[in-house]
């Protein structure tokens, strides 16, 4: 889970994933305002994305798929 905070991404520094979680995982965004649409700009190596996030339970988020987690390294 990361937590938005004064316009911040905080993490407690766990796992959020691993490579090729397919459908297993769910990334959720805490205290993101309401109202407003929201992405997740991601970045491993050379390689980019763009993550839709919608409205979930405990603020905005997304179930992670192959494709956004196919690329090792750091995000």
């Amino acid at each position: 889970m990361l937590v938005f905070e004064n316009w911040e991404l905080k993490t407690d520094g766990q796992i959020l994933a691993r490579q090729y979680d397919h459908l297993s995982r769910t990334l959720t965004v805490s205290g993101a305002p309401e109202g407003w649409d929201w992405q997740l700009l991601v970045r491993a190596g050379e390689n980019f994305d763009v993550i839709d996030l919608s409205p979930i339970e405990g603020g905005v988020g997304v179930v992670l798929t192959e494709d956004q987690l196919s690329v090792s390294g750091y995000y």
